[in-house]
């Protein structure tokens, strides 16, 4: 036990987190009685208010408008806080160092961006214990679904994982004890193969990342009738479909945990052993209606004391259980589905595809990128369609990362047009990915917008 320990607090020291600490906290709050757990959210709430009103310039504002008192919130003044207005992605790039504390410093800072799946990539700060506890409500889910601190992981991963430079990244898989799997390779025979080949080579019994990718790897396998037992799968980034959970369980054998975190408003739920998705009421508070069937995720991350989000719209949708009650004993809030963002694969050469998150996780790297959309025209071209932030300072660095997209696939034509306005689909709402059969069936819109769109620079 000695020698885990020494392994996750050098994980730790990585990160800059304190997770492995944290986790036995979670654990312990996730059996509170539904008293206890409203009483310690009221508590981490009130403090959280507290020290945005004196230490941020925007609560400051907002709180006196309103007329939201922070220092006698409590159950009995609840309903109170629903006089505060909804913090939006806007308010954060309008109003980015207002919300960011004057005692920032004080909470370890790490300067975050999100995933950028809605096409609206943005920059925030996110302190050390915030980040730990996400870590540490992942090291939950895994725990629950049967992992133990040490057991091997086949992660199919986004470049988030891997940002602490070669030498430390490498050394951060090591220690993990994490095998790779890249997302961002085009999916192929030859591809799912050498996967398959790695994880029972590897002996691994776990896997965890972004849902397409697993099941597009579940689907290979019952396309040549084959099963591969693990003791647990852990999806996450995206919306589990029911039928591809059926695929992903009967191919591996196994059950699925699907789990959702958004770090930027510190977001999180996971599925306990009922199948049950739990919000993790004991690190966020997510708004609720009764008189609501399909509702928007509000949330309140309580630990984040660098740069408060205090009823973030982070875009997703949820739709609520009518019971909070759970066989497994966890007393959390119970939501019925998550609606959440999906990505795309693009198609390549030789029937090959890219995963769409492969150029979100790169665009969101850059300030220049205020938002994109990515359409691809036929088999060898796709096209980036940009609006870049007036003030450029990466200019150079965002041309070296077009530069890495087309070395990496060289059979592709990969064009830029930086734009104002972007194509809309169904309800008059930007879609960030139109990959090839969507570019098909909405052909004639698409090539009309494409044909008239004012252009501010074309390579």
């Amino acid at each position: 036990m000695k020698k885990k320990t020494l392994q996750y607090k050098l994980i730790d020291y990585f990160r800059k987190t304190s997770a492995y600490d944290l986790t036995n906290e979670l654990m312990q709050t996730l059996h509170l009685s539904r008293q206890k757990v409203q009483a310690r959210k009221i508590e981490k709430m009130k403090a959280l208010f507290i020290h945005a009103y004196e230490t941020t310039v925007y609560y400051k504002e907002v709180f006196d408008q309103c007329g939201f008192n922070p220092y006698s919130f409590s159950i009995e003044t609840f309903e109170a806080f629903q006089k505060v207005p909804c913090l939006t992605k806007k308010i954060i790039r309008d109003r980015y160092n207002d919300l960011i504390s004057s005692k920032a410093n004080k909470y370890i800072p790490r300067v975050m961006r999100s995933s950028g799946t809605s096409g609206n990539p943005m920059k925030y700060i996110l302190s050390k214990n915030s980040h730990s506890y996400l870590w540490a409500d992942a090291y939950r889910q895994w725990l629950l679904g049967g992992w133990e601190f040490g057991d091997a992981i086949g992660v199919f991963r986004g470049s988030a994982i891997t940002k602490l430079g070669e030498i430390k990244g490498q050394l951060y898989r090591l220690l993990n004890n994490w095998t790779f799997f890249d997302m961002f390779q085009g999916v192929s025979e030859q591809s799912m193969n050498q996967v398959i080949k790695t994880i029972e080579e590897k002996n691994l019994q776990f896997l965890y990342g972004y849902t397409a990718g697993i099941y597009k790897l579940a689907s290979y396998l019952a396309s040549i009738g084959k099963t591969l037992p693990l003791k647990a799968v852990f999806t996450t980034t995206e919306v589990l479909q029911p039928n591809w959970r059926k695929t992903i369980e009967e191919t591996f054998s196994t059950s699925v945990f699907d789990f959702a975190q958004v770090c930027d408003g510190g977001f999180s739920m996971f599925q306990c052993s009922e199948k049950h998705y739990h919000i993790s009421e004991d690190i966020c508070h997510i708004e609720y209606d009764a008189n609501k069937e399909m509702q928007e995720v509000i949330v309140t991350g309580y630990f984040n004391f660098t740069m408060p989000f205090i009823k973030y719209k982070n875009g997703d949708l949820y739709i609520p259980s009518n019971t909070n009650q759970c066989l497994c004993g966890c007393n959390f809030m119970r939501i019925d589905k998550l609606a959440g963002r999906s990505f795309e694969y693009f198609n390549l050469p030789n029937n090959e595809k890219v995963h769409g998150a492969y150029f979100s996780d790169t665009f969101r790297e850059f300030d220049m990128v205020k938002s994109f959309q990515i359409i691809q025209i036929n088999e060898t071209e796709i096209l980036f369609l940009i609006h870049k932030k007036k003030i450029t300072v990466d200019y150079n660095a965002f041309q070296k990362g077009i530069h890495e997209i087309k070395t990496r696939f060289p059979k592709m034509n990969f064009k830029i047009q930086y734009v104002k306005v972007f194509i809309e689909g169904k309800n008059n709402k930007t879609v960030p990915y139109i990959p090839l059969d969507k570019y098909k069936e909405d052909k004639h819109n698409i090539d009309k917008y494409l044909n008239s769109v004012v252009t501010m620079k074309c390579s």
